[in-house]
């Protein structure tokens, strides 16, 4: 594939359907890619979302996902499967974004939405009980799995969330925070205390986590000396980066987001917003970008 389009948009979950709906909208010409092919992104990983005015409370990110992915079907919209690789700034003012197989699409226009990746814990390599996120955990179903446990590392918002997703499917849960505070949200806080199987263990640091035939093997420490943990699995949400720092220009370049969108760069949801990752903040970021990316073009091509 090697094509030219007005404007790509990389990342296909809230920020992405955002601004895919805008820009058809404004009548421009563009392709929403996702390297799975889906949209949807990490809301699928949700246990409930419940700040979103335009859905039900306590909806299942899933079901979110499965919105967005509709509102995509209704309009129209398709998704390109493309694992970006490379962003490249080309000297006619264009921009060039190149996959795996060094297939390339360039565009007048590009708008960045694909979100965030998980921070790695060092030595631990992923598998299929040794996850990043909860959507890839093994586990079997719930009648299957009264009896197991699982442990969380971390102490954030994605933490908390991914522990009472597994204690909502009766499995055990300890949660272990390096720190003696944690950083996860009120409402998050009460349901896992008043959770009968959320365990939660402050100032416990995890040196390394090894898979066995049985599961797991968690070696931490805590202030009293170290600890080791059987379980089946392990849960690792220490945090997140963006997903695109190691091959976007941003990574690179000393220029503000104000500074690049004159080039017709644009930034969407939580590729820039920090710890302000929500739905309801990408979506609108997305459509608030392509809003942008629209006026940029219509005076390029003036």
């Amino acid at each position: 594939m090697n094509s030219h389009t007005e404007c790509i948009i990389v990342g296909a979950g809230s920020a992405g359907a955002g601004a895919a709906l805008q820009l058809e909208r404004e009548g421009v010409e563009f392709l929403l890619l996702d390297k799975t092919g889906n949209a949807g992104g990490l809301i699928e990983n949700a246990r409930s979302v419940d700040n979103c005015v335009w859905v039900p409370a306590r909806s299942p990110g899933s079901s979110v996902a499965g919105l967005i992915r509709n509102r995509l079907n209704s309009a129209g919209i398709g998704i390109v499967e493309f694992d970006v690789k490379r962003i490249t700034q080309n000297e006619n003012s264009t921009w060039t974004v190149t996959g795996d197989d060094a297939a390339s699409i360039s565009s007048s226009a590009l708008i960045l939405a694909a979100g965030t990746r998980p921070v790695n814990l060092r030595g631990v390599r992923k598998c299929k009980n040794i996850t990043f996120e909860i959507r890839d955990l093994e586990i079997p179903d719930s009648d299957e799995s009264r009896d197991l446990r699982i442990v969380v590392v971390g102490g954030g918002d994605v933490a908390f969330d991914g522990a009472l997703n597994l204690a909502d499917r009766g499995i055990n849960t300890h949660i272990l925070v390096r720190g003696p505070e944690y950083r996860a949200n009120e409402s998050l806080k009460k349901e896992i205390a008043a959770s009968g199987l959320c365990s939660l263990h402050l100032n416990t640091s995890v040196d390394s986590i090894t898979k066995t035939a049985e599961g797991v093997i968690v070696n931490a420490r805590k202030p009293d000396g170290p600890e080791k943990l059987h379980a089946d699995g392990a849960l690792i949400c220490i945090g997140r980066r963006s997903s695109l720092e190691d091959i976007s220009v941003i990574a690179r370049s000393n220029r503000s987001p104000a500074e690049l969108e004159e080039e017709g760069l644009f930034l969407a949801g939580d590729i820039h917003s920090g710890r302000l990752r929500q739905v309801t903040i990408a979506s609108g970021d997305g459509v608030r970008q392509a809003m942008h990316a629209a006026e940029f073009l219509r005076i390029r091509n003036t």
